[in-house]
């Protein structure tokens, strides 16, 4: 934990600062980790993920969700900048730099300035990592299942059911869910009767 916020109530700025802690802890303390994971503070880890970092040791700078599928309109077509897994080496330290410029530009567009609104840190993110991934950026992208890795639905109840159907290893509370102590029972709930499957089938599969 790092207090170096001064207190906020604004929306839009307590969005913002994800990228300002981003950019404090990879350029300008120069962590020495040599893969980093970004969850917002919604996240909710309920398995070991590590498997996302193979792929970075081989050949990508960066693991992202949400880039190609958009089942959501509200999300705007943007990659979410909330779940992100990368390489700590020179090129993701150029992104973070390209993005914190790129952002401070878009800063200056009343419509993504607006509260509870994609802001100008998620559309800066979505621009940069969308041009890498076609190959007009020199950043290697790697798209991740957010039905796995970031899990989020607009629509409850279809949040529900992609929960019960791919058991996901995060699930992201967008929209202050995590404050809600029934939709945390409920999802409680799901993953007990997930576990209790699973456990009933590794005793059948050792019965035999």
């Amino acid at each position: 934990m790092v207090p170096f916020f001064q207190k906020n109530t604004t929306w839009i700025v307590g969005t913002a600062r994800r990228l300002d802690s981003i950019k404090h802890y990879v350029l300008d303390t120069k962590s020495n980790y040599d893969y980093l994971c970004f969850l917002d503070m919604d996240c909710y880890v309920t398995e070991d993920f590590e498997e996302v970092f193979y792929p970075l040791k081989e050949l990508y700078d960066i693991g992202l969700t949400r880039l190609i599928s958009q089942e959501d309109k509200v999300t705007a077509k943007t990659a979410t900048a909330g779940v992100f897994f990368a390489k700590n080496n020179d090129q993701f330290r150029n992104f973070v730099f390209e993005w914190v410029s790129l952002s401070n530009k878009y800063k200056r567009n009343s419509k993504m300035t607006r509260d509870h609104k994609i802001s100008f840190v998620q559309y800066s993110f979505t621009e940069l990592v969308k041009a890498s991934f076609h190959g007009l950026k020199k950043y290697k992208m790697i798209n991740y299942s957010e039905k796995i890795y970031n899990s989020e639905r607009q629509d409850l109840q279809n949040w529900y059911k992609d929960i019960k159907k791919y058991n996901p290893k995060i699930l992201h509370y967008k929209g202050n869910r995590f404050q809600d102590r029934n939709i945390v029972t409920s999802v409680q709930r799901i993953y007990k009767d997930i576990l209790s499957k699973i456990t009933a089938k590794r005793k059948f599969n050792g019965s035999l």
